[in-house]
């Protein structure tokens, strides 16, 4: 069974959010640090934009491999996407304080919410699951 079309479109896209939102952690510059943490001599502003920083990319490489075999047609990956969509969607509880924390966030997180809504179709759609559930190319018959 060929790949269905917009496989490799929405596979770019959330690649292409993958880095926005990388590009995204570095542009917000120093995280505050929380009155809690305040008085832990361990712990400082560039302490916790390092944690952050690091976080983000660890997180982002895992979701790449998560797209990656999305791209390739594997089923669990077609779940993991459509477990995202969700959490994507249940995000724009807080998108206002999105908004005020960064206008550039803020529009990536409508343009993930959109994208999470139409992926949330697509890939319940019949020929999609099929193709997820089919054998692929160089898959033994």
């Amino acid at each position: 069974m060929n790949k269905p079309s917009s496989i490799d479109l929405t596979a770019g896209l959330m690649a292409v959010f993958l880095v926005l939102g990388i590009v995204s952690t570095y542009l917000m510059g120093p995280v505050p640090l929380p009155p809690n943490l305040a008085s832990n001599p361990m712990m400082n502003a560039g302490t916790l934009t390092t944690i952050t920083h690091f976080m983000a990319i660890f997180f982002s490489l895992i979701a790449a491999i998560c797209v990656f075999f999305y791209w390739k047609g594997h089923e669990w990956a077609r779940w993991i996407v459509m477990i995202d969509a969700v959490f994507v969607l249940l995000a724009l509880f807080g998108i206002a304080k999105t908004f005020n924390a960064s206008h550039m966030n803020g529009f990536i997180a409508l343009c993930k919410a959109l994208l999470a809504i139409y992926l949330l179709w697509y890939l319940n759609t019949a020929p999609v699951k099929a193709w997820f559930k089919g054998p692929k190319f160089g898959d033994a018959a």
